[in-house]
C-alpha cells in the first residue's frame, strides 16, 4: 500500500494470496482495488495482470486489453469479469494448465494520471488433478408413497462457468443453488424431490457433476425405501369377530326376550 496523507487515500489491492484450482477447468481470481482520487469510469482505467517477476523491458502479461501484449502461454485464456469502474479487478483464467502457478499481481493504469503495480500482493495457485466429490445429504429411510429430498453439492472456484449436477434419475425436475462461500470457492447445490415406489429399495441414486473442461466425478447412495404397512390381514380378522360377536349378541338378546 501507499498511503496519500494529505489526501487520505491509498493504493490498495485485495486478493487472495493462494487458491486451489482443478486443471483443465477455469478459475476466477477475486481482486478489488483502491487508487487515490476520484472514481474513474472504466473506460479511464486500464487492468493489466502480469506474473510478478514482470518487468517494463521484458513484461510477462497474463491479462492486457491489447490481446497482442498477453504472452502466447495466455493467448485467449484470461478476461476481466469484473468491472473496472467499480474498482473490481477480478480475472478468469481459462483450461488451467500446471505452469499457470504465478504469482500473479495486478496493474492499474489511470488514464493521464498515475500506474501502479501491486507486486506485494499476488495470487499462487495449488493444483487438483481430480474434481471434488459430491456430497449427498438425506434422509436414511424414505417412504413408499411419501416426497423424498436429496441434495447434491459441490464445491468449485468458477462461477463463471459452475459445474453442471444431473441425476441417475429423470421423473422429477431439480432446483438448483448457487453460494458464494468467500475466499474464491462456491458452491452449487442440486436439490432432487421425488416419490419412491417399493421397487426404488435398494436402488443406487446417483449425482454426477460435470465441472468445466470436461471433468467428471460422481457420488450414489443406496434408497432405503419402507413399504406401506397393509393392515388387512389383521383387520379383516378383528371386522369378522366383531360381526360374529354383534350377531350372536343379536340371538341371544332376541332369545331372551322370547324367553319372557
Amino acid at each position: 500500500e501507499i498511503y496519500f496523507p494529505a489526501l487520505g487515500d491509498v493504493w490498495k489491492v485485495q486478493v487472495l494470496p493462494k487458491m486451489n484450482v482443478l486443471t483443465s477447468s477455469c478459475v476466477v481470481i477475486p481482486c478489488t482495488f483502491q487508487y487515490p482520487g476520484e472514481r474513474k469510469s472504466s473506460a479511464r482505467v486500464r487492468a493489466i495482470w502480469e506474473a510478478k517477476d514482470s518487468t517494463r523491458s521484458n513484461p510477462k502479461y497474463i491479462y492486457h486489453n491489447d490481446v497482442t501484449q498477453v504472452m502466447d502461454s495466455f493467448q485467449t485464456r484470461t478476461r476481466i469479469v469484473g468491472n473496472l469502474g467499480d474498482q473490481n479487478c477480478t480475472l478468469e483464467i481459462d483450461k488451467v494448465k500446471t505452469h499457470d502457478d504465478g504469482p500473479f499481481c495486478f496493474r492499474v493504469e489511470l488514464e493521464n494520471t498515475d500506474k501502479y503495480s501491486f507486486t506485494d500482493n499476488c495470487v499462487t495457485f495449488r493444483f487438483q488433478e481430480n474434481p471434488d466429490k459430491p456430497v449427498l445429504v438425506h434422509d436414511a429411510k424414505a417412504y413408499e408413497g411419501s416426497a423424498y429430498g436429496v441434495t447434491c453439492s459441490v464445491m468449485h472456484t468458477c462461477p463463471t462457468h459452475p459445474p453442471n449436477l444431473t441425476w441417475s434419475r429423470d421423473d422429477a425436475k431439480p432446483v438448483v443453488y448457487h453460494k458464494n462461500i468467500g475466499f474464491g470457492k462456491w458452491e452449487v447445490t442440486s436439490l432432487l424431490t421425488f416419490v419412491p415406489s417399493a421397487n426404488d429399495h435398494d436402488e443406487d441414486l446417483t449425482c454426477t457433476a460435470h465441472f468445466w473442461g470436461q471433468r467428471t466425478e460422481v457420488n450414489s447412495i443406496t434408497l432405503n425405501v419402507k413399504q406401506k404397512q397393509n393392515f388387512l390381514h389383521i383387520i379383516v380378522p378383528v371386522i369378522a369377530v366383531v360381526l360374529i360377536a354383534l350377531i350372536f349378541g343379536g340371538v341371544y338378546k332376541w332369545r331372551r326376550t322370547q324367553d319372557k
